[in-house]
Parts: structure tokens; C-alpha cells; sequence
């Protein structure tokens, strides 16, 4: 299986990298996310259930 990381550090990254993500995660990838607590970042990871390590 492939895995792809994606680095979550800011608001914009979420809204940009949730639909790439989600289409992925549905053509098999694992998809490995991580964010740190900054701005809205983490609230809006929720929002769009999308799984990650925070930093």
C-alpha cells in the first residue's frame, strides 16, 4: 500500500488538502495527516473528519 503525508500548518492547507485527501483515501492510499495548533487548523480538520497526529 502507499502511504502519503500530508503536513498540516495552517488554515488554508485544510480547505485545500480535504477533498485531495478524501479522494486518496478512496482510491486506497493511506493517508497519514500531521497539523499543529494554529489558528483555526485544528477546529476545521474536524470539521472535515479528517484523522491526524497533532504536533
Amino acid at each position: 500500500m502507499k502511504s502519503i503525508w500530508f503536513d498540516i500548518d495552517n488554515s488554508p492547507h485544510v480547505l485545500l488538502f480535504a477533498p485531495i485527501i478524501k479522494i486518496l483515501q478512496n482510491e486506497g492510499y493511506d493517508i497519514i495527516v500531521t497539523a499543529r495548533d494554529f489558528a483555526q487548523t485544528l477546529p476545521l480538520l474536524d470539521k472535515y473528519k479528517i484523522r491526524l497526529w497533532k504536533l
